[in-house]
């Protein structure tokens, strides 16, 4: 897995997951690190692990 980061400021945070948002619903292209739990693809799943992270449960 790769840092929750996708952003890439340094900081974990909501920011993180509204570039997760803009990807995924084709706004934004897909940055090197959008895909944070592994799995091949960039979804939903890749928001609720930053939101785990961000509250300290992964």
């Amino acid at each position: 897995m790769v840092s929750p980061d996708v952003n890439g400021d340094g900081v974990v945070n909501s920011a993180d997951i509204t570039s997760l948002e803009m990807i995924i619903v084709g706004l934004a292209g897909v940055s090197p690190g959008a895909d944070v739990n592994g799995d091949g693809t960039v979804n939903v799943a890749d928001i609720t692990y930053v939101e785990r992270f961000i509250g300290g449960l992964s």
